[in-house]
């Protein structure tokens, strides 16, 4: 385990700070990784159990979906993988995604009234774009990557690595401000990373253990409750190409029911959004 002595995030605060049971029972923190995912996919090969927590200050090789790189500097962010061995079908694995998401956009509320209640700034009004970026006023300000492994057609586990800008400046962002945004430039002061964190991992477990006892109902209507894209038109590009059109609803697999200007109804299991406008 590398702690950096420097930073403001470290193992024994994020413990000290943490109200989970199984999320954090083993906490890796590192100066610099390539990417906190390949840590947590390394350590699920050698049979780790489940609820390793994986941290970095910064990462050079942190990806995105379909590929992207995800960059962040250091101490800006919550850069973390956890490792999960789910007992249930591989076949809704989409709601580990969506679990992320929800508990991210869930500890954003539960920041937002705790400043309004202290006279600290407004509401920081948060929803979801689909798939799973969290999105504060159109800007994202967190995205999520699970990557699974299977053995004998059953998971044999799943790493789920979500960034999230914290206290990262405007100017960082240079040409992505105008679609990234961080918590600290919209609550207009700093953020505490660590209470943040704790935060984030409590509403996750709380969600992966609903998953894990088969509620699933709950968490599909409090995420399509909590996703901005339906009403809007948008294009996506998908596994059948480009599809554009009226995003109409969201299937309870996930996919993306967009009607095109034919009034032909196409769904999209996967792929990257591009919103054109709400109608």
């Amino acid at each position: 385990m590398d702690n950096n002595s420097e930073a403001s995030l470290t193992v024994e605060m994020v413990r000290s700070a943490l109200t989970t049971t199984l999320l954090g029972n083993r906490i890796r923190h590192y100066a610099q990784v390539a990417s906190t995912n390949e840590i947590a996919r390394d350590a699920g090969r050698r049979g780790e159990r489940e609820g390793l927590v994986v941290l970095a200050e910064e990462q050079t090789a942190g990806r995105g979906r379909l590929g992207r790189v995800w960059v962040a500097p250091t101490g800006c962010c919550i850069l973390c993988s956890v490792l999960l061995r789910p007992r249930f079908p591989p076949r809704q694995a989409f709601y580990l995604t969506i679990a992320a998401s929800l508990a991210i956009r869930r500890a954003v509320t539960r920041l937002s009234t705790a400043s309004a209640q202290r006279g600290e700034g407004g509401e920081i009004e948060c929803s979801i774009k689909w798939p799973n970026d969290v999105m504060v006023r159109g800007r994202k300000i967190s995205g999520v990557l699970c990557e699974s492994e299977f053995r004998g057609g059953a998971w044999d586990f799943v790493v789920m690595g979500f960034g999230i800008n914290v206290n990262l400046p405007l100017e960082a962002l240079g040409e992505l401000a105008s679609t990234a945004t961080s918590l600290s430039i919209e609550a207009e002061r700093e953020i505490d990373r660590v209470g943040f964190l704790s935060s984030v991992l409590g509403e996750l477990e709380s969600l992966y253990l609903l998953m894990q006892g088969g509620a699933f109902g709950p968490i599909f209507s409090e995420w399509q409750s909590a996703l901005e894209t339906p009403g809007k038109r948008v294009s996506v590009l998908a596994a059948q190409g480009r599809v554009e059109g009226r995003a109409v609803r969201v299937d309870y697999d996930g996919a993306l029911i967009v009607e095109t200007e034919a009034g032909r109804e196409v769904r999209v299991v996967a792929g990257d959004l591009l919103p054109l406008g709400a109608e």
